[in-house]
């Protein structure tokens, strides 16, 4: 993201990713899809609950579910966006972190894919498999968007 800082809001990186306004080059989007994932990742849970770190993080998350979302406000859902919340959900430390990434991957376009992941991680031993249970569960019920807010 060589002109988009790292103090960057990531919702105003929605629009870009989500091809909004004007089209963007797939590598561009992925990209800045990266680098969200990135910031998400990286953040690591301490003692002194650092909350503009968790912020940074869960800003970066909901930017990329926003991004993927299948009823768009504008433009259309970045095709990327489940497999950075998956990566999400696999490489990051943060119990908080990983258990939204999995919260958003209901409002994916490629829902199907999105389910037989959650799916994979309920039956896992996985520390989040119950929270991936519950999005499975809110699912069942009709939900749309998200799923277990932790």
């Amino acid at each position: 993201m060589q002109h988009f800082g790292p103090r960057t809001e990531p919702r105003m990186l929605v629009a870009i990713l989500r091809d909004a306004s004007t089209p963007n080059a797939r590598s561009k989007r992925d990209e800045i899809a990266d680098s969200l994932a990135v910031r998400a990742i990286s953040y690591r849970p301490s003692a002194n609950r650092d909350t503009a770190a968790s912020g940074i993080a869960m800003r970066a998350l909901n930017a990329l579910t926003d991004a993927g979302a299948a009823n768009p406000a504008s433009g259309r859902g970045y095709e990327g966006a489940l497999a950075r919340l998956i990566k999400v959900h696999r490489e990051a430390r943060s119990p908080i972190v990983r258990s939204r990434a999995l919260a958003g991957m209901l409002s994916m376009n490629d829902r199907r894919r999105a389910l037989d992941y959650l799916r994979s991680v309920a039956i896992s031993n996985d520390p989040t498999a119950y929270d991936a249970i519950s999005s499975l569960i809110f699912n069942s019920r009709g939900g749309g968007r998200g799923g277990f807010v932790p």
